[in-house]
């Protein structure tokens, strides 16, 4: 587009100015007798065509080998930076850098890419929260069925940089604004492999921005020999690579991304649905006094991988995919099959906890867009969940809900009762927090 525009002003510019010079040559030939009209028109007029075709030549030459070789590929040298002091970590971290923890920011970055455009989310099961993984996961599962594929090429991390930290008397919490560049397309899964190629090749790197939320105890001390993100166990540093689904450590039996050892991806935030204000604006702390592992992150993740699998089982037609997570009225309320599609998330906010009969009902605010039509543009939603859990009942795994207590692999998404990696029994309906109750509005 710049190019058509930048041709299109030099060729009315050279108009112009020929215009201009063929008036004023005219008239000094008119009052001198020196020139004829006729011939001035004809000499310029020539050259206007013969510079008029090189250009226009030019241009289509030059529009011709970008279509090609598709748009220049942005190179950036990445900036880690912080925005805020993180003297609160340091005070129980002294370990804690920077510009180390930006930097394996940077790796998850890149390998979460790699999981993504490889349907393979196994290779990031230990570092993201069960909200992070599931999202992908389903993400992926849904544009299957809808015959579409995601193609990305060319990523690059521009910056990332620390916008704010949060304490609490149990987790910290961290959150980094990302902004990054990359050729980012849906094809048809059906093409074939030269013209998805071909397709990711003409599209242009494009920017957005996100915030990162990562988590971890407050007592945690970053170790040196690095954590999961390095291929060890961050609680007793065994050797934890190729795990696949698995989220055990085979030698300490460390629950890997509950966020109790080690910093865990738990929430991506579009920039523009985030402010500092929501994110540091302690709503639990006299909830937490009745049960110490009531947390906002913890809340906030455990929504997000419901919405989830809210959305799953409206794609699939059946409640059956929140037969372990919800109550039977939410389940029955799935019928039939819906078409969503482009399904994206902008944020996960917890806005209040109440209690009432025994029980903690926490309410989060969910904004999210998705396609109900094909061809269809994207509808914004609203949409509150609400989550409870019973007063006494102590949260175990952190960040780590929804899997197998044995071996600490997802558990099944049909309403089998026993694990699909281990072979352990799974309860028919996991002792955690159970969606109650949904509300949506456009």
């Amino acid at each position: 587009m710049s190019q058509t525009v930048a041709f299109f002003v030099s060729f009315i510019l050279y108009n112009l100015f020929f215009i201009l010079f063929s008036l004023d040559s005219l008239g000094s030939g008119v009052s001198g007798n020196s020139t004829s009209p006729f011939a001035i028109v004809l000499v310029y007029g020539t050259v206007w065509l013969v510079l008029t075709g090189i250009g226009l030549g030019f241009y289509f030459l030059v529009s011709a080998y970008v279509k090609v070789k598709g748009p220049k590929k942005i190179e950036i040298s990445t900036v880690y930076m912080t925005q805020t002091p993180v003297d609160s970590i340091l005070k129980t971290d002294p370990n804690f850098h920077v510009d180390d923890f930006l930097g394996q920011v940077h790796k998850l970055a890149a390998k979460l890419n790699t999981a993504w455009t490889q349907n393979k989310m196994e290779i990031v099961r230990n570092l993201v929260s069960a909200g992070i993984y599931n999202r992908f996961k389903i993400q992926l599962e849904l544009m299957k069925l809808q015959g579409i594929q995601n193609l990305m090429k060319d990523w690059v991390l521009e910056s990332a940089s620390i916008v704010a930290v949060d304490s609490d008397a149990v987790y910290q919490t961290i959150h980094v604004e990302i902004h990054a560049y990359a050729k980012d397309v849906n094809v048809n899964a059906n093409l074939s492999d030269l013209d998805k190629q071909k397709l990711l090749n003409d599209s242009s790197q494009t920017d957005y921005y996100e915030i990162w939320s990562f988590v971890r105890k407050k007592d945690v001390v970053t170790k040196k020999q690095g954590g999961a993100l390095s291929g060890n166990c961050p609680n007793c540093g065994g050797d934890i690579h190729d795990l696949g689904e698995i989220n055990k450590c085979k030698y300490c039996n460390a629950i890997i991304n509950s966020g109790d050892y080690d910093w865990v991806l738990a929430e991506i935030t579009q920039k523009i649905e985030w402010n500092e204000s929501s994110s540091s604006k302690d709503i639990t702390e006299r909830a937490r006094e009745i049960n110490p592992s009531i947390n906002r992150q913890v809340i906030e993740d455990r929504a997000s991988y419901l919405f989830w699998r809210w959305i799953e089982a409206r794609a699939k037609g059946s409640g059956k995919y929140l037969k372990r997570d919800a109550t039977q009225s939410i389940q029955k309320q799935i019928q039939e099959k819906e078409f969503l599609a482009d399904v994206a998330v902008g944020s996960s906010d917890l806005k209040q906890i109440e209690i009432k009969d025994e029980k903690f009902f926490a309410s989060i605010k969910i904004l999210w867009s998705a396609n109900f039509q094909p061809g269809q543009e994207p509808i914004h939603q609203q949409t509150k969940f609400l989550v409870s859990l019973p007063v006494n009942l102590a949260r175990k795994g952190g960040l780590s809900s929804n899997s197998c207590e044995s071996c600490g692999a997802p558990l099944p998404e049909s309403d089998s009762l026993q694990c699909e990696y281990c072979g352990a029994n799974v309860p028919a309906q996991v002792n955690d927090w159970i969606l109650e109750e949904i509300k949506t509005r456009s």
